[in-house]
């Protein structure tokens, strides 16, 4: 992951590890980060898997499986990605092991 946790005078908050990019306070709801940060949504059915020479089978039920990957407002390293259900509100999260 290319965030990391950062404390500067008593203040933490989570940046880009790549440009340093602020994120947001730790001290806010960080578990929101992803709220602070561009975010691309794909569908994942139809899509060819190199590595394995295969697609991936559209899914019977009516949710469709999407991939989500966030990226950093300074530089556009992608921070995280995560497959879930586009019907999620709220996916589920995933911290960073530091936090």
């Amino acid at each position: 992951m290319y965030l990391e946790l950062v404390e500067d005078d008593g203040d933490r908050f989570l940046r880009c590890r790549e440009c340093e990019e602020q994120i947001c306070a730790v001290d806010d709801d960080y578990e929101d980060w992803r709220d602070h940060v561009p975010v691309r949504e794909s569908e994942v059915a139809d899509r060819m898997v190199d590595d394995f020479d295969m697609w991936v089978k559209r899914r019977e039920e009516e949710d469709k499986a999407v991939m989500l990957e966030y990226y950093c407002p300074g530089c556009a390293v992608q921070l995280h990605s995560q497959t879930t259900l586009d019907t999620e509100k709220r996916p589920l999260q995933v911290d960073p092991d530091f936090l």
